[in-house]
């Protein structure tokens, strides 16, 4: 089976988080009290971090943005044995992958690669998804471990501050702490591909 054929075929039980992951509204909202980050904010200026760049163009607007209370956040540890991650938990978290990110993550022009991002917006919107491939400067790749949990399980940006446009937040319910696990070891596994993703702006 090629690559397009397997991102075609999402398993039909999460079709609607998928879809819930293309409706969701960008918000102005500051992030949540019981969302703080439990580290410190990632720095957001530097223009040559294309990951925290491009939050920067897919978040709300961060003056609005209230100052995050102390309670930590609740994420996994996610801890990766000597000699890495193994292939069946790759092999589970491409599966979470192909089922909950291929809609707003996956480009299907031919040769764009696994997860590097859409250069077309989502349908009736301005919102393009990320590349989240491990690319230094235009992927996660300078992402720490804590800052990707924090988007999938809060939706918030690498600053832990502000809210990502049209971009579910998974919760437990959804995706357990040992599926988030696994799909974290899935994109730290992903070839690295340079591909600037246009900058999202986020619904009024």
């Amino acid at each position: 089976m090629n690559a397009l054929n397997a991102f075609a075929r999402p398993a039909r039980w999460v079709v609607a988080l998928s879809l819930t992951a293309l409706l969701g509204a960008c918000s102005t909202d500051p992030a949540p009290a019981d969302a703080a980050p439990d580290q410190a904010p990632a720095d957001v200026t530097d223009v040559t971090d294309a990951g925290d760049a491009g939050d920067a163009g897919d978040t709300a607007d961060a003056a609005d943005a209230a100052d995050a209370a102390d309670a930590p956040l609740s994420l996994p540890r996610c801890e990766v044995p000597d000699g890495g991650a193994t292939m069946a938990t790759i092999n589970s978290g491409r599966n979470t992958a192909l089922a909950l990110c291929t809609f707003c993550h996956q480009d299907a022009a031919p040769g764009a690669g696994e997860f590097t991002g859409q250069t077309f917006p989502r349908p009736r919107s301005t919102a393009y998804g990320a590349n989240l491939t491990p690319d230094l400067v235009t992927g996660i790749g300078r992402r720490t471990d804590e800052q990707v949990l924090r988007s999938i399980r809060y939706n918030l940006a690498a600053d832990g501050a502000r809210r990502l446009c049209a971009m579910a937040a998974f919760g437990e319910a959804q995706l357990p702490d040992e599926g988030l696990c696994a799909l974290l070891a899935y994109l730290r596994s992903l070839t690295p591909v340079a591909r600037a993703i246009p900058a999202s702006t986020c619904a009024p």
